[in-house]
This record gives C-alpha cells, structure tokens and sequence, in this order.
C-alpha cells in the first residue's frame, strides 16, 4: 500500500534531484582521491630522483678532493655544475658551499617536501641546510 504523498509529483521530483545530487558526490570523491594520492607519489619520486642527485654529487665531490687534494673551485667544475644543472631542472633549488681553507664542502638541495637534502665532507647525508661559516650541513 502506497502512501499518498509518494505519488506526489514535487517529491518524486525531490527523490531525482538527491539520486543525482549522490551520484555526484561519489563520483567527485571516486576521482579526486586518486588524483591527490598520485600528486603525493609523484612528489616523493620525485624527491628522490633530487636526493639522489645530491648523492652523486657528493661522490663527485670525493672524487675531485681526492684527485686535486683540495674542494677549491668544486663548484666550477663542470661535472658538478651538470648534476646542480640538472637538479635545478628537476624543479629544486642547490648550492655548493666550500669550507674557506678548501679542506671541506656542503651542498644541499630542496625538496618537494619543501624540506631540504644535504651532504657534507663529514660523511653527513640527510635532511639539513648548509652552514654558511663551516660549510657543513645543520
């Protein structure tokens, strides 16, 4: 038995509009939930790829205090400017900072996390800045 305000023609009306206003809703959610969790994959590779260059330009870093016996003019060898190219082409922002007896180095560079990645002569491979006075990551 049908009550007789189920037949009246506002409510059916009412009945569509909230099916097609949910319908809505669940689609809206079902695509933007995927759209944030890949933006926030993406960030992260990319934060890596920008760590992972840092990383190698520590070991070119090693590799040049090895051969020339000091970290003078590190950052114009051209080596090191195409890895800092480079990350700078990924989006992030890099320095080279040497120590003012040329005996050390630090470079660092931001992340999407807007944190920042940072290496140094000590060994020091982490989240941190360069000092400006030591050339070393804090």
């Amino acid at each position: 038995m049908q009550k007789q305000w189920e037949n009246d023609p506002r409510v059916v009306i009412y009945k569509k509009i909230f099916k097609v206003f949910a319908v809505l809703i669940v689609f809206i959610v079902s695509f933007s939930i995927p759209v944030f969790i890949f933006n926030d994959i993406k960030n992260k590779a990319e934060s890596l790829r920008i760590k992972t260059e840092i990383n190698q330009a520590k070991l070119w870093a090693e590799v040049y205090g090895l051969e020339k016996g000091t970290y003078k003019g590190l950052e114009k060898d051209e080596e090191i400017n195409k890895i800092m190219l480079y990350i700078k082409y990924l989006g992030a922002s890099s320095e080279i900072l040497i120590k003012d007896d040329d005996k050390g180095y630090c470079i660092n560079g931001g992340l999407k996390n807007k944190e920042n990645w940072c290496v140094d002569y000590t060994g020091f491979v982490g989240e941190g800045i360069c000092l400006k006075d030591s050339a070393e990551c804090d």
